[in-house]
C-alpha cells in the first residue's frame, strides 16, 4: 500500500514537471509562430490621415493593441506614457483599438490629449488573426517588412526597452 502511494506521488511530481515544460514549449512555439508572420495594418479603419500615413511608412513601428477586456479607463490613462515611448524610441507608435463604442473611446482619447495614430479594428478580427489573445502580445515592434521583432510592453521594463532599442538599431 505504501509503495502505491509512493508511486502515485512520484508520478504526480513527474507529470507536474512535464506539464510545466510542455506549457513553456507551447508558449515558445506560439511566440515563434507570432514572430514569423507579417502583420497587415492596412485592413484596419484609419479615420485620420496620420494613421494612414504611419501604416504606409517604411521602417520600424511599435504597435499597441487595446481591447475592451479589463478596465478600459485604466488602459486609456496609461496611454499618456506612449508619447514618452515615441520620443525615446524615435519610431512611430500606432494604437490598434477594438472596443464596442469607437466614438466613446475617441472622445476619451481627446480628453487625455492622446496624439498618436489610432487604427480601429471594427471587425474585431485583429487579435484572432494574429493570435494576440494574451496581454503579453498586445505590444510589439514591427520591422520595415511589418514582421514582429520584439514582443512586450517597454513601459516600466528596462529589459524590454533595451530589446526594442537593439531591434530598432539592427533594422536600420
Amino acid at each position: 500500500m505504501l509503495a502505491r502511494y509512493f508511486l502515485l506521488i512520484v508520478g504526480m511530481g513527474l507529470s507536474m514537471g512535464t506539464g510545466c515544460d510542455s506549457r513553456k514549449g507551447a508558449e515558445y512555439r506560439k511566440l515563434e509562430s507570432f514572430m514569423e508572420q507579417r502583420i497587415d495594418l492596412s485592413r484596419l479603419y484609419a479615420p485620420e490621415d496620420l494613421a494612414k500615413s504611419t501604416v504606409r511608412m517604411p521602417g520600424p513601428k511599435i504597435v499597441h493593441y487595446l481591447d475592451s477586456s479589463g478596465c478600459v479607463g485604466c488602459k486609456l490613462q496609461s496611454l499618456r506614457m506612449w508619447n514618452v515611448v515615441r520620443g525615446r524610441m524615435r519610431v512611430p507608435v500606432v494604437l490598434v483599438v477594438h472596443v464596442p463604442d469607437m466614438q466613446a473611446i475617441h472622445a476619451q482619447m481627446k480628453m487625455i490629449h492622446f496624439t498618436l495614430p489610432v487604427l480601429y479594428d471594427t471587425l474585431g478580427s485583429f487579435a484572432a488573426t494574429y493570435h494576440i489573445d494574451r496581454e503579453a502580445y498586445h505590444t510589439f515592434l514591427l520591422n520595415g517588412r511589418n514582421q514582429p521583432r520584439a514582443v512586450g510592453n517597454p513601459i516600466g521594463s528596462d529589459k524590454i526597452w533595451r530589446l526594442y532599442e537593439s531591434a530598432i538599431r539592427s533594422d536600420e
